[in-house]
């Protein structure tokens, strides 16, 4: 993930450098320095390694990643990819007396830390300890260290301002990929309609798209009223007793009847992480359990329609059923039909074939929005009571992606764990099955004001605060 300071890169590798040597290479050196200083700048110095940044360059590589093509300002939505130029140079003194020795001992350690530990990522440690700053961490980021093939020749040019001195020691190193934090989008595209499949096996199942039907409530000023649009690809929400459509899924295709027996699987990538690199899970609506929640599978041979709960319980080869909460974002649906099977040497043997997979969205449904502060700008955006933006279940796979857009304006997520963190206007913090914003604009003046609540891609009903 991208990142705004570069100092939380040389605090990575200054680390590595401390740790590796005084922890694996040389015990006995308890007193092992790491500055970051200009070479030139460092002067009565003993044991000490100096890693030293002195220049940055943009990645050719990617330099054509697409930004936000909808926004007016697209590159600045787009991460810069840089490579950093560090110089390593090694400084022990004593008593003012140049140590040689003592600082091609401390050169020769540097130099095996960073062969040894070229990559550094969340799963790099020494020792147990790991090195990669905290502020880097769990974002998918990670340091490629590779030594410089400079020349003796080339290396003079490097000291060559300095005519008062003898070239240094050093050692050049670059390291990728250094991703700048982009600026959040102003503006968000819309969402694709339509998709489709058109080269197919014409003897296997065969998945041409979903759809479902949505509603929502129109503004006063628009006329009121609930209206009902068909969605494509589907966008099902939380299940609604008056609304019982609302999630209710439609897979559209051909051969979905056929064989001795059908298996309906869906994917999700937080349920992929919840269940250790398990890319589908299957549909079983017959477990009691699921029965409850509301799960029914209606077959067809163009379309099938199935009925989601919002928890799925899936059974395992081995222990009990794991339960999986049906949460706002993007899904796959596939069909696996068995076309034959026959018992072979006391084992039931099936000849399957598996159709494309389909996707369509579960959308956090917002229920209602209410003005809790005018004064203070303070909005709170109410969702169906099924839906938790944050949870903590000790199988979450982590906090969900959520963006959230009023008026056209894009709001930044608000960290309440930081403490110098402030919620001000154009912020917003979501707790539980609610969300509350601090508007840009002013709630005291009449209006109405689309919000729209993104939550790891799929997209909530049309909705506007009227106030």
């Amino acid at each position: 993930m991208p990142l705004m300071d570069l100092s939380r890169v040389t605090a990575s590798l200054a680390d590595t450098l401390r740790l590796n040597i005084t922890q694996r290479l040389d015990p006995t050196l308890t007193t092992l320095a790491v500055t970051t200083l200009p070479p030139e700048r460092v002067s009565d110095a003993t044991n000490t390694l100096n890693l030293y940044l002195y220049h940055v360059a943009e990645d050719p590589h990617y330099l054509n990643l697409p930004g936000n093509l909808s926004d007016d300002n697209p590159a600045s939505t787009k991460p810069m990819s840089v490579i950093l130029f560090y110089i390593m140079t090694a400084h022990h003194e004593v008593d003012s007396v140049f140590d040689s020795v003592m600082q091609q001992r401390l050169m020769g350690y540097g130099l095996k830390t960073f062969h040894d530990f070229s990559r550094i990522s969340d799963s790099t440690r020494i020792n147990g300890t790991p090195v990669l700053d905290v502020d880097l961490r769990d974002r998918d980021n990670a340091l490629e260290i590779s030594l410089r093939p400079v020349t003796a020749e080339e290396s003079l040019a490097f000291w060559a301002a300095e005519d008062q001195m003898t070239t240094r020691l050093a050692a050049y190193y670059e390291v990728h990929y250094a991703l700048l934090e982009p600026e959040p989008p102003r503006r968000l595209p819309g969402i694709v309609l339509t998709l489709g499949t058109y080269i197919v096996n014409i003897l296997s199942p065969q998945l041409a798209g979903s759809r479902s039907r949505m509603s929502f409530t129109l503004p006063a000023v628009a006329g009121g009223g609930t209206q009902m649009i068909e969605a494509s690809p589907a966008r099902v929400g939380p299940p609604i007793v008056a609304l019982p459509e609302s999630s209710r899924l439609t897979l559209v295709g051909g051969n979905l009847a056929i064989g001795q027996a059908r298996r309906f699987f869906l994917g999700n990538a937080r349920w992929k992480q919840r269940l250790g690199g398990v890319e589908r899970v299957r549909i079983d609506p017959l477990l009691p359990a699921n029965v409850a929640a509301g799960w029914t599978i209606v077959e067809g041979s163009a379309q099938t329609e199935l009925t989601l709960g919002t928890t799925l319980t899936v059974a395992q080869p081995s222990g009990p059923p794991v339960v999986l909460p049906v949460e706002p974002g993007l899904y796959t649906a596939t069909i696996e039909v068995v076309k034959d099977s026959q018992v072979v040497a006391g084992q039931l043997k099936e000849i399957t074939d598996v159709s494309n997979p389909t996707g369509f969205l579960v959308i956090p449904r917002v229920i209602g929005a209410v003005v809790i502060d005018a004064g203070a700008h303070r909005i709170r955006v109410d969702l169906d009571p099924s839906t938790d933006l944050t949870p903590t279940d000790p199988g979450s796979p982590g906090p969900l992606d959520i963006l959230f857009v009023a008026n056209g304006q894009n709001y930044l997520r608000h960290d309440p764990s930081d403490a110098t963190a402030t919620f001000d206007i154009g912020d917003f913090q979501p707790v539980d099955d609610r969300l509350e914003f601090r508007s840009v604009f002013d709630p005291t003046v009449s209006g109405t004001y689309p919000i729209r609540v993104i939550v790891e891609g799929a997209e909530s009903q049309p909705f506007w605060i009227e106030t």
